[in-house]
């Protein structure tokens, strides 16, 4: 009974070896043109009264969606990651929350007139540790780019930063007085958390003493 005990361990540690990223994904589809995105993705609506997904997650004043011209929309971009709708930066910052808190990388796609930090924090509304700092800037050439053929802001990169820790809110804030990202930065398909299968490798010791253990169970059950 006691080595069935032991294998019991062991199988839970083999199951226990594979972690799934709790990533969360947001495009910003559904949250209306000029809105403020406020509570539509925490169970709550936008501004105007839209609502989508529950993920716990919050946007603080300076949050405001556009949706692109050629839908219809004031959004003066183009070749937008996914779709019409995109976040802007309304205010010199802008404060994200995910009261459950989120770990491993916080990556988005942006188009911007303006250069921002974004920062990471332990606690909701920017408070607590720094567990995260990155900053970007000026890349949205003017309506200078292939494909979507209208829209100033049209090159969008990919922004990924690696958090320590655990983050329950992100600050955005323009690094320049002269030139406020207020109006002047786009973002889109926002990247809670790691989007991959982690799996936690386990010492090979660990994979003998199992294959042990198996033999002797099968040579206790032989005789």
């Amino acid at each position: 009974m006691r080595i069935k005990g032991i294998f019991a361990s062991i199988l839970l540690l083999f199951a226990c070896s594979t972690v799934q990223g709790a990533a969360v994904t947001l495009d910003f589809e559904g949250v209306g043109d000029l809105a403020a995105v406020q509570s539509f993705y925490n169970g709550g609506t936008d501004s105007v009264g839209n609502s989508g997904a529950d993920y716990g997650i919050s946007f603080g004043i300076g949050a405001a969606a556009l949706i692109d011209s050629d839908a219809s929309g004031t959004g003066q971009f183009a070749n937008e990651p996914s779709a019409s709708t995109i976040l802007m930066m309304a205010e010199e910052s802008m404060v994200i929350n995910v009261a459950s808190g989120f770990n491993e990388r916080f990556s988005f796609h942006y188009s911007s007139n303006a250069r921002v930090s974004v920062e990471a924090f332990s606690g909701l509304d920017g408070s607590g540790d720094s567990v995260g700092l990155l900053s970007f800037g000026i890349n949205y050439n003017d309506d200078q780019c292939g494909g979507d053929p209208t829209g100033l802001y049209c090159n969008w990169d990919f922004f990924s930063m690696s958090i320590s820790g655990v983050a329950r809110s992100i600050q955005f804030l323009g690094l320049s007085d002269e030139l406020s990202p207020a109006g002047k930065v786009g973002l889109d398909n926002m990247i809670f958390g790691q989007n991959e299968l982690s799996t936690v490798p386990l010492p090979a010791s660990v994979f003998l003493f199992g294959s042990a253990l198996l033999g002797v169970l099968g040579f206790r059950k032989l005789s």
